[in-house]
């Protein structure tokens, strides 16, 4: 029989940093799943230390299940990229179970994200205006009304967790679809709060669209703006992303005030809202704090951050 451990399913995302899985699988480790899938983007044909890198790390995660649970495993042979890698894979996630928590590699977890989640995912299984749980507070310390968690119209992807049902309506090629976007432009200046937001997330969109961006969280955003879902966000941060640096994908600003934040411990029982609403002024600092400086990102920025990319290249060339 299994331990009496934490229930909710955990799929976990890695790829070829085995420094982070280190530090990130000893909080899966103690949180003790008693369902756990794994997956993995094969490694790049153009990066020749990745074969190794990847083999280590998948390694790694077998070698470290020394608890018993249900283990499955997704391991790519070819490389996918960021998009369909973690689409394709989280899919897979949910053909089997019904909700769970989704991990990535460059998360650190406070130990109490893990029944933070768990709690909500029962909470509002029955609620379909809930789509999203975020383990991520961007807030720089002010309390959004006097619960433990507030809502949003913004899904946090750094440690987050939500439903096969919700999930069920995701598609890759979103953007695609006209009737979506003509839905959108309706949903935006009720969703955002300033003409500079709403630039922003279409950018981001628009970008998707035309292959200019890869990755598979934009797809998710749109899919909850149509369906006017609700995203959870903790009033304590819960989750430190720990993958600022050169070596990272979409991550690459060490200074970045959202890298490496502390994660903080949240009590139980949880406290909840009275009433399941946006809260407008924390979507507000999100914008000011996160979009409307990206939006505004500077072309000497945009360069440093290409530079970056190129030196990383040159690196993986020499060794």
């Amino acid at each position: 029989m299994l331990e009496n451990n934490m229930k909710t399913p955990i799929l976990y995302l890695v790829f070829n940093r085995l420094d982070l899985v280190e530090k990130s699988f000893a909080k899966i480790k103690d949180a003790k799943p008693q369902v756990l899938f794994v997956a993995a983007d094969g490694p790049r044909a153009d990066e020749i230390e990745d074969e190794r890198k990847c083999y280590e790390v998948r390694n790694y995660v077998k070698e470290n299940i020394d608890w018993q649970c249900e283990v499955h495993y997704f391991f790519r042979e070819r490389n996918l990229g960021c998009g369909l890698a973690v689409s394709e894979a989280i899919s897979w996630f949910f053909e089997h179970v019904e909700e769970g928590i989704i991990l990535e590699d460059d998360c650190l977890p406070d130990s109490s994200f893990f029944p933070f989640c768990e709690e909500l995912l029962n909470r509002y299984r029955g609620n379909k205006d809930v789509y999203h749980i975020s383990g991520s507070n961007w807030q720089k310390g002010n309390k959004r009304g006097d619960a433990d968690y507030y809502f949003s119209h913004i899904p946090g992807i750094w440690g987050w967790a939500t439903w096969s049902d919700r999930w069920a309506d995701y598609k890759f090629d979103i953007f695609k679809n006209k009737e979506n976007w003509q839905k959108l432009n309706k949903r935006l200046p009720k969703i955002t709060n300033s003409k500079e937001e709403r630039n922003f997330h279409l950018n981001c969109f628009e970008e998707c669209r035309d292959n200019k961006l890869d990755t598979w969280d934009y797809q998710w955003r749109f899919l909850i703006f149509l369906k006017k879902g609700l995203c959870v966000f903790p009033n304590k941060n819960l989750i430190s992303n720990i993958g600022h640096r050169e070596d990272g994908t979409h991550t690459l600003d060490r200074a970045h005030w959202r890298a490496n934040l502390k994660p903080e411990k949240m009590s139980f029982p949880l406290t909840h809202p009275n009433k399941l609403r946006v809260n407008r002024k924390a979507d507000i600092f999100l914008a000011k704090n996160i979009f409307i400086p990206n939006s505004n990102y500077k072309k000497g920025d945009k360069i440093k951050h290409y530079l970056i990319k190129i030196k990383r290249r040159l690196l993986s060339l020499i060794k």
